[in-house]
């Protein structure tokens, strides 16, 4: 919710008439904080569920991350 109405808030700032740098930016930052919020919260999750999943798991897990980073490299050079 956080994220969408700070987006939105942004996308009015550009254009909703006139160019105001300041909001622009004031409203650019706040989309920035929100999404370094995100992210702490993603790798905060992120590391207490590795804490909890048996080697084995772990080692599985650092498997379809890679192979996942692999198909998102192959799409990419399909563009």
């Amino acid at each position: 919710k956080r994220m969408m109405a700070t987006h939105n808030a942004l996308e009015s700032a550009i254009t909703t008439g006139g160019f105001d740098e300041a909001l622009i930016r004031t409203r650019a930052a706040e989309v920035a904080a929100v999404e370094a919020d995100e992210t702490v919260l993603r790798a905060r999750i992120y590391a207490e569920v590795l804490q909890i999943l048996t080697s084995d798991q772990q080692a599985k897990l650092k498997t379809m991350q890679a192979e996942m980073q692999q198909r998102k490299g192959q799409r990419g050079q399909r563009h």
